[in-house]
């Protein structure tokens, strides 16, 4: 667990899945669900750094409940089993901020 700063558990507000809160970018993402647009951007970029359509499906699924649940660092724990730390930061970045436009 020493992979990643600050390490502090906490507890997130659970909406339903799929639906974008308003002003909901960035780190005030996290704690709220990842819309279903910033999963396929996260999926397609997973599948831009080489993963298969399977392991890119999983990582996304994990790390977006995780960051839904404002569980940053156990989201990053689990994607490390998919992608280097670079990927997960670039993952991570993804889900909390690609715009509906990047979506394909």
């Amino acid at each position: 667990m020493g992979k990643f700063a600050n390490e502090n558990p906490g507890q997130g507000l659970r909406i339903g899945p799929g639906v974008e809160v308003e002003g909901t970018d960035g780190f005030d993402a996290m704690g709220k669900p990842i819309p279903y647009y910033r999963q396929q951007a996260g999926y397609d970029h997973c599948r831009q750094m080489g993963l298969s359509s399977e392991r890119s499906f999983s990582v996304v699924g994990v790390m977006s409940e995780k960051l839904a649940r404002d569980q940053p660092h156990a989201a990053m724990e689990e994607a490390l089993g998919y992608l280097d730390v670079t990927g997960v930061y670039r993952l991570m970045a993804v889900l909390l901020t690609a715009g509906k436009e990047r979506a394909s």
